[in-house]
């Protein structure tokens, strides 16, 4: 479920410099899961090309697995692409 966010922070950062970064929690208690995956965004990504149909997919895999039981944040600037999914039963 977490893997296309993963892969998307890794995909469209460069790690390779020094200010670009990915971060990635996962927490599980009794009644949730929650994941946030943040990443910079590398200076020649442009909007296209960060527009793909692996979030897509992941967001109705969501709807189909869990329907009414997440909550799914993706936001976006010209610097961060960051994604919260809470999982609650």
């Amino acid at each position: 479920m977490f893997f296309p966010f993963v892969e998307n922070g890794f995909k469209h950062s460069n790690l390779n410099l020094p200010d670009q970064n990915l971060q990635i929690e996962l927490f599980q208690d009794e009644n949730r899961i929650t994941f946030q995956c943040t990443n910079t965004i590398a200076e020649q990504q442009t909007v296209h090309e960060s527009e793909g149909i692996g979030l897509k997919l992941a967001a109705r895999r969501l709807k189909l697995l869990y329907p009414e039981k997440h909550k799914l944040n993706i936001t976006r600037n010209s610097e961060q692409f960051s994604v919260y999914l809470e999982i609650f039963p």
